[in-house]
């Protein structure tokens, strides 16, 4: 169980438990902001998605490289986490305008919705094409 939490690790399941982890908390950090953003300073549901995912992106990637990723290039990692970035904002912004204006779920229910679908998404392209 030790193993699970500390130490660096190349088994791509306690990479997962980590990162599902991690995950969360750059959620956690998402919804913040995109909330924020939407309630206090009443922008519109899509430019609140990308300052909160942008966010998270930059609290997932501080966190990844200490716990779950072994960072080799840091420039390298930056641009390509970025560039998986910009594919998972797109699909949220899909999903939000989906839940949003087609099925009329509340944003932040739609939020939480697509972050969980994302999950994959983001897990995935980092594993195989950024770490």
């Amino acid at each position: 169980m030790r193993h699970m939490i500390f130490g660096t690790t190349n088994n791509v399941f306690i990479q997962f438990f980590r990162y599902f982890w991690v995950g969360a908390s750059s959620a956690i950090v998402d919804i913040l902001v995109f909330s924020f953003c939407l309630y206090t300073i009443n922008t519109s549901w899509w430019i609140a998605a990308v300052v909160g995912y942008g966010f998270g992106i930059i609290w997932n990637y501080c966190i990844s490289i200490l716990w779950v990723f072994k960072s080799s290039n840091m420039f390298r990692e930056l641009v390509l986490v970025f560039c998986v970035g910009a594919g998972g904002i797109i699909l949220t912004w899909i999903l939000l305008y989906i839940c949003i204006n087609w099925f009329g779920i509340h944003e932040l229910l739609s939020k939480m919705i697509s972050q969980i679908i994302i999950l994959g998404w983001n897990f995935s392209l980092r594993k195989w094409f950024v770490f």
